[in-house]
């Protein structure tokens, strides 16, 4: 049954490019399918009902355990995997 969901349903993630103060970026190494073992910026899915924004920090948050303290959208892109 999740197969089916996951041919029929689009899924929506956030991914969130991070910048330090001399304008150097953060990129994790992907542990998952797609792009396995790519480096890639942080994110992932979106849960129901969550802001674009709390995503975000949410993720940032798992996956490096740092809090965001700026969050500007700068737009969106579509892809197929």
């Amino acid at each position: 049954m999740y197969r089916t969901i996951l041919e029929t349903i689009p899924i929506l993630c956030v991914d969130c490019v991070i910048v330090n103060e001399t304008g150097q970026y953060l990129l994790v190494k992907r542990q998952n399918e797609p792009l396995k073992d790519e480096w890639w910026v942080p994110g992932g899915r979106v849960y129901k009902s969550e802001k674009l924004e709390c995503a975000i920090r949410r993720k940032v948050k798992e996956e490096l355990g740092i809090k965001v303290k700026n969050v500007v959208p700068l737009g969106y892109y579509e892809d197929e995997f």
